[in-house]
């Protein structure tokens, strides 16, 4: 949709769109054109003035199907699906593409995923075998924006028999060709195919450089590869194209936080929240930052503003208390930090979560009889389960007992048997500080041959921010670099 918005055609009408907003007279345009310039909007985060494109078109055309789509999309990207079923029952022509597609979206925001995909099947059989491919690939990208990727695969599947060979003719067929390819892409990075989808998107965005989408996705590919200079890199690409990208701010923060960079990060946080202040998620993460900082009291400002936008349904809320219980605890009120940790109960799953965070709030204030208690308390009632013995050791190892942390974690991979891997990052961190160089060395080898990310989650203050952790293990081995332990 990029190359369309680039048109002469397009940028004429927007112009028209533009003055007349800013006082112009004499306007009319037509239906499409105002959904044209809604979308456009939309496209570079400006929902507010979608909104406004949107209610002007419908003051002058009440009924027509282009302006009522766009405004049943625009509440479905808000989560607002009683008012995408309400402007969508307006809409007159019940045969318009655009229509029919609509309702299989509203099922999969209603959270009827099996239900849309039987719609779609069923839609699918009354269009014309020369109409298929495309209708295919819109089906199936709309379960990719759903997350439904299971039936995005299904339906991508069904494309292959029928999509042109590598010589597809570049002519009116185009923009069919770059939405297949497209959805082979985030299909490949949805299955953890970053090599593949990385080739997939920089071959695509070679062929529509402006698509600030095209640039967050290669982004979100590096990241994946620990390619996080690369994955900044391109972000700021998106972030040249369009400065308000709300998605490559929030995803810029996200890789400066892994590189250590907490205040670059809480810049892009603060960007990110002026342009969504009604999303929480931006505060959490200014509370992280600034809890990393050292400045609990206004990482506790951010977190209660997290809390309040938190829906108590939300997934979020169970990291955002989380949150509040160590910045609490940082700023001494542990009787508050374990109120905090009391609400988890019932929300938090594995349940046993709560108490483990409970016995690390205990062990901070070094109560240890208490700690211990909840330590053994999560441990028994989850049957020992790995995840919970592994984050109590590393509980222990944040609370600086790092001889008790690596007897834990051995005392898991015996449990858990070698192929068991989670512990790898941590046991390296412990035989690091324990002084036990073989050790240190055979983990961290192991440890970043599994997940490049925690690896330099867990060992990276260990090395230079610009070093790739598969270069970690030559780096340790090298006595120049890391003299004896």
């Amino acid at each position: 949709m990029s190359d369309f918005f680039d048109s002469p055609q397009f940028r004429d009408t927007l112009k028209k769109y533009q003055s007349w907003r800013a006082g112009g007279q004499g306007l009319y345009l037509e239906p499409d054109d105002y959904a044209d310039i809604a979308e456009y909007y939309q496209s570079i985060g400006n929902d507010g003035e979608s909104l406004i494109a949107i209610d002007e078109a419908l003051r002058i055309f009440p009924n027509a199907t282009a302006p009522l789509v766009s405004r049943c999309h625009l509440a479905l990207l808000q989560g607002d699906t009683d008012t995408a079923k309400r402007y969508a029952a307006k809409v007159s022509d019940r045969s318009d593409p655009d229509y029919l597609m609509l309702q299989g979206e509203i099922l999969l925001a209603d959270q009827q995923v099996d239900e849309a995909d039987g719609y779609y099947e069923q839609l699918l059989a009354t269009y014309p075998a020369e109409e298929r491919l495309r209708f295919i690939i819109d089906a199936a990208t709309i379960f990719a924006d759903y997350n439904a990727m299971d039936l995005a695969r299904k339906w991508w599947d069904l494309c292959k028999p029928m999509a042109p060979d590598a010589d597809w003719p570049r002519n009116e067929e185009e923009n069919v060709r770059i939405a297949y390819e497209e959805l082979e892409a985030r299909l490949l990075l949805a299955e953890g195919h970053y090599e593949e989808s990385l080739a997939l998107f920089n071959r695509l965005v070679g062929e529509e450089p402006y698509s600030g989408y095209f640039w967050n996705q290669i982004a979100t590919c590096q990241y994946m590869l620990g390619q996080l200079p690369e994955s900044i890199s391109s972000l700021e690409y998106a972030l040249a194209i369009n400065p308000h990208d709300r998605e490559a701010l929030l995803n810029k923060a996200n890789a400066l936080m892994a590189q250590h960079d907490d205040d670059g990060a809480l810049n892009c946080y603060r960007r990110y929240t002026e342009l969504t202040p009604d999303d929480g998620i931006g505060h959490y993460y200014q509370a992280v930052c600034l809890t990393n900082l050292n400045e609990p009291q206004e990482a506790l400002r951010h977190i209660e503003t997290a809390e309040r936008l938190a829906d108590d349904r939300s997934d979020a809320l169970t990291d955002i208390l989380q949150e509040k219980a160590y910045i609490l605890s940082q700023l001494n009120r542990l009787d508050d930090a374990l109120t905090v940790a009391d609400r988890l109960d019932g929300i938090v799953q594995p349940p046993q979560e709560a108490m483990v965070l409970r016995g690390n709030l205990y062990l901070t204030h070094q109560r240890l009889d208490e700690a211990q208690a909840c330590f053994d308390r999560a441990a028994e009632e989850s049957h020992h389960a790995a995840p919970i013995l592994l984050k109590i050791a590393i509980s222990v190892y944040d609370n600086h007992f790092v001889g008790k942390a690596y007897q834990l974690l051995k005392a898991l991979k015996e449990q858990e048997g070698d192929d068991y891997t989670a512990a790898d990052a941590y046991l390296a961190l412990c035989a690091h500080d324990l002084g036990m160089r073989d050790e240190y060395l055979d983990y961290l080898q192991r440890a970043v041959r599994q997940q490049v990310n925690e690896a330099r989650q867990v060992l990276g203050h260990l090395f230079p921010d610009d070093l790739h952790p598969n270069d970690y293990y030559t780096y340790a081995k090298n006595e120049a670099n890391n003299p004896p332990l």
